[in-house]
């Protein structure tokens, strides 16, 4: 009886909700969990912008793990090449990391976020554009709700 039971608390345990919560705010999916804050917007499948903050995964004296990532008609971009991503009037040029991310942990790489965050904000439409020239363009209404007001805090502990 005591297994039956025990089965039972388990099944249970998977039916609770969890801390994630998600949210569409115009062409945005914002949703957090575990420490991180997600946000998205997409294009039918493999076409994606990401940009994940981390607002409290890191221990007070560690670096944020912020990351940015896109993914193209399915591909991700090269290591170490580059993202341009053209937001309102400007262009970000931005270096990939080793993994396929961009880079966030430089004190160039953080003000360039700030920068495209602040345009991300005011924009209706994004184009992302690898190095090799595949690009694709992503429509981002309801930025200014879906992203606050202060970017995301990245790279070394201060």
């Amino acid at each position: 009886m005591r297994f039956v039971f025990g089965v039972f608390g388990c099944l249970l345990a998977f039916q609770l909700p969890t801390s994630a919560s998600a949210q569409s705010v115009g062409d945005w999916s914002v949703s957090a969990a575990q420490g991180y804050e997600e946000h998205i917007v997409g294009l039918g499948p493999g076409n994606s912008f990401n940009i994940t903050c981390d607002i409290g995964a890191s221990g007070e004296n560690e670096p944020k793990q912020t990351r940015v990532y896109v993914e193209i008609a399915g591909k991700s971009p090269k290591p170490h090449s580059y993202v341009d991503i053209f937001a309102v009037d400007a262009v970000y040029r931005l270096p990939v990391d080793d993994k396929g991310y961009i880079n966030t942990e430089c004190r160039v790489c953080e003000a360039n976020l700030a920068g495209l965050w602040s345009k991300l904000r005011k924009s209706t439409a994004i184009v992302v554009q690898y190095q090799d020239g595949s690009n694709v363009s992503l429509k981002t209404r309801g930025a200014a709700k879906a992203l606050p007001a202060k970017p995301c805090t990245t790279g070394p502990a201060r």
